[in-house]
């Protein structure tokens, strides 16, 4: 707002009135500060307010022009809310409170009775036409500050907009699914919400929520990008063990979205907590990861789930073909995608030919959009490739390296060419670690110290590049310490592959 000005000035005093002297005097001691438009009728005084309104400092009329003409001049003032713009003063000679009381009541701002003395009038007008010159130039400074603030509002939120959708495409496609999935359950939670809003009002789910928790629904795979890309593509059935490292990605989603605080609110946190941990949950409490039944589940999250199994159900997956819309509502009405709350689905069916069409509809302009992102983002494709070579070159190499904190989280997992990209974050850096040797390694860091902080050991570890088969390495790890409290603070480590398999 540096440099800008109000975009008009107050440089005209209106005198109305048949007196001619009356009229003189008082536009002539204020020449010094206004220029006068003097009128006598009371149609060419309204005309100059329409044609000089944004410059007019303030109105005087007499009570020469007669008690008709002032109330039809003042409520004129009125409608066009010129009232609230400039102050309007009364020179009022007559014996009786008559003429007085209507002008108040048509909200004149000052009645100066006659006879007056001249420098008092000048003061009150000077002083009265002052504070609505600040008072004007508030409501201005008011309103531009407002008219700002809402556009930078706008322009945060289309970055917000675009930094959800770009975490959310990276998810998509790691899975292969290049992103379209999230468009389509975003515009498929917005219709639910909004049915639901209206067929549920004992919900309160004001009209601010709506857009935030569409927008967290873009986010509610975010946990995947922690997951193994072999159990994440793999186009048949998933183990047991598979399904519960795929059932980790909302926990994992929890985790990663304590680092985007820019995104939300502390309002608005739980929408996309809420979307994000609670979107596999089921009404009959079978589902994960918390087993929440009924309305345990937060509504948003349960919306944002049939949002998620429509989509899912109508879409090429890698471990099937699409559903017909049909078929895809009679499996989610059967349970045969969980068990969901009867409210929503009675939503669902009020609006499925619109969710059927705009689901189409956007697959269409994602599938396009998308479709030039991966022509003309070369990044996205070097990545990719990038990616590719490092899993190769990692089943190569006979060292790789890792870090972990003091509670034993690993928080990296490299080779010499860097992150090998199919490793990530573990909350439990045993989870991979024999059976046999995890207590082995335990007692083994548990006699490292400060003084002496490097322990080296042979353990047998598994891991997706060795298709779950246990191979020998050994194992060097440097503990670290904080040097003031002496408290460990984690460590890195080196492991080298002794190359006999068990």
């Amino acid at each position: 707002m540096e440099g800008e000005i109000m975009p008009t000035k107050h440089n005209y005093i209106v005198m109305v009135g048949k007196d001619e002297q009356i009229n003189q005097e008082v536009t002539g001691i204020l020449l010094d500060y206004y220029k006068p438009i003097i009128e006598t009728e009371i149609t060419k005084a309204l005309q100059n307010l329409c044609v000089y309104k944004d410059q007019i400092a303030a109105i005087v009329i007499d009570d020469s022009m007669g008690q008709k003409d002032i109330r039809n001049f003042l409520s004129f003032c009125i409608m066009e809310q010129l009232d609230t713009q400039m102050p309007m003063f009364l020179l009022d000679g007559t014996e009786d409170d008559e003429l007085y009381n209507e002008a108040v009541s048509l909200k004149i701002d000052e009645v100066i009775r006659k006879p007056y003395r001249i420098d008092i009038l000048k003061t009150r007008v000077l002083n009265l036409t002052e504070l609505f010159r600040h008072k004007y130039r508030l409501q201005w400074l008011v309103d531009t500050q407002t008219k700002e603030l809402r556009e930078s509002i706008e322009i945060l939120n289309h970055m917000r907009m675009e930094v959800l959708e770009s975490l959310g495409t990276l998810v998509e496609f790691r899975s292969f699914e290049s992103g379209e999935h999230i468009y389509r359950v975003h515009f498929i939670t917005e219709l639910l919400m909004r049915e639901f809003q209206k067929c549920y009002p004992e919900y309160n789910i004001s009209d601010e929520m709506i857009p935030e928790i569409c927008m967290a629904s873009i986010l509610h795979d975010i946990g995947k990008i922690s997951v193994s890309d072999t159990i994440l593509n793999k186009p048949g059935r998933l183990t047991d063990d598979e399904f519960e490292q795929m059932k980790k990605h909302t926990e994992y989603g929890c985790e990663i979205l304590k680092h985007f605080k820019g995104l939300y609110t502390d309002d608005t946190y739980s929408f996309y907590y809420d979307v994000i941990r609670y979107h596999h949950e089921k009404w009959d409490g079978k589902g994960y990861p918390d087993g929440l039944k009924g309305n345990e589940i937060p509504i948003w999250a349960q919306i944002v789930s049939v949002a998620d199994i429509y989509d899912a159900l109508t879409s090429t997956r890698v471990y099937k073909p699409p559903y017909d819309h049909q078929t895809a509502v009679q499996m989610m009405f059967n349970g045969e995608c969980g068990v969901i709350n009867p409210d929503v689905l009675e939503c669902f069916l009020h609006i499925e030919d619109k969710i059927m069409m705009t689901s189409q509809k956007n697959q269409k302009i994602s599938n396009k959009t998308i479709s030039n992102i991966q022509d003309n983002n070369l990044v996205l494709h070097n990545l990719e490739r990038e990616r590719a070579y490092h899993r190769a070159y990692t089943e190569l190499l006979s060292q790789s390296f890792f870090e972990f904190d003091s509670e034993y989280r690993t928080l990296e997992h490299f080779n010499v060419l860097g992150r090998t990209g199919t490793e990530h974050f573990k909350p439990n850096m045993f989870s991979e670690v024999h059976p046999d040797d995890i207590e082995k390694l335990k007692k083994a860091l548990k006699f490292a110290s400060a003084k002496d902080p490097i322990i080296k050991i042979e353990i047998r570890v598994s891991d997706e590049l060795t298709m779950g088969e246990y191979v020998r390495y050994l194992v060097t790890i440097r503990t670290t310490w904080d040097i003031y409290t002496n408290k460990r603070l984690g460590g890195v480590g080196k492991m080298e592959k002794i190359l006999d398999r068990f």
